[in-house]
């Protein structure tokens, strides 16, 4: 008789870089990005860099602005300022 009671997998508490971007389907290069820009949020644990499960569902969840309103600036073009005027 088989017991109803069979040991489960243990709950995935964080993610390494290269198994986010593998599972996001997106370059180890853009979790960085997220991970510098504060989207996603990094923990060291020793030598190792991973983004808590919580982190990344935050992530997922929240709505992100499209269209002109949702766009940044681009670096070095406020309003006002041309390259070579003086």
């Amino acid at each position: 008789m088989v017991s109803a009671s069979q040991p489960s997998a243990p709950e995935i508490l964080v993610y390494e870089v290269d198994e986010l971007a593998k599972l996001l389907r997106v370059s180890p290069r853009t979790i960085g990005n997220l991970m510098r820009n504060g989207s996603l949020v990094r923990r060291k644990i020793g030598a190792r860099t991973v983004i808590p499960k919580s982190s990344v569902e935050a992530f997922l969840r929240r709505d992100h602005a499209t269209g002109e309103e949702g766009k940044r600036p681009l670096r070095g073009s406020a309003k006002g300022t041309r390259r070579g005027s003086r």
